[in-house]
């Protein structure tokens, strides 16, 4: 019953929020267009920032189940996407109103561990030793890769589909994050690695 109230806060949130700037959305809205009190929002969040950030890392979550279940990493991308094309407004009043930092942070949890996940079992398949700093090092550009193009894709009004670019990303790319795996085990530690 919980995770379900939990859910059905989140809907009220993504439903209202796709009408009205998430800076006049109050609690009193949500729990009213649900159907609970606000002892039961205020159990589950601790303000309306801390909902969207569980919506955040809840759909990132799901993408990430979808690229490994698709062993594709656009596949995980193009299910945020899907998301945000599905909830544009509500997407669109979070990002200009908690700002792009926030909304990246808040992804980053999940997608920067599903990341580095699938760098850690690309260098194993290589049968090759990679520094965790090295590790984090791709991670970083995969991220900003992902981040950039729907920064792009926001900036035309979400009218080009970014999915393409992505499966055109990985295809031409595909191979850069085992070589760049491959270059790192080659590479003498950095400074801050041998003190």
């Amino acid at each position: 019953m919980s995770k379900f109230t939990k859910q059905a806060l989140i809907e009220s949130f993504l439903k209202i929020s796709a009408e009205k700037p998430i800076e006049k959305i109050t609690v009193r809205d949500i729990v009213e267009d649900c159907g609970v009190n606000r002892n039961t929002f205020y159990y589950h969040f601790a303000d309306i920032y801390a909902l969207i950030e569980t919506l955040l890392m809840c759909e990132t979550e799901k993408a990430v189940l979808c690229s490994r279940k698709e062993a594709s990493l656009s596949a995980g991308c193009n299910a945020i996407i899907a998301w945000i094309r599905e909830h544009r407004e509500s997407f669109r009043n979070i990002y200009f109103t908690i700002g792009r930092d926030s909304v990246e942070y808040a992804i980053s949890k999940v997608f920067d561990n599903a990341m580095l996940a699938h760098v850690k079992h690309r260098a194993k398949g290589q049968e090759l030793v990679l520094r965790e700093s090295d590790a984090l090092l791709i991670v970083d550009v995969c991220r900003n890769v992902f981040f950039g193009a729907l920064a792009d894709w926001m900036k035309r009004g979400f009218r080009n589909d970014p999915s393409e670019y992505l499966v055109r990303i990985e295809g031409v790319f595909g191979d850069a994050i085992t070589d760049a795996i491959r270059r790192s085990a080659a590479l003498p530690p950095s400074l801050h690695e041998e003190s």
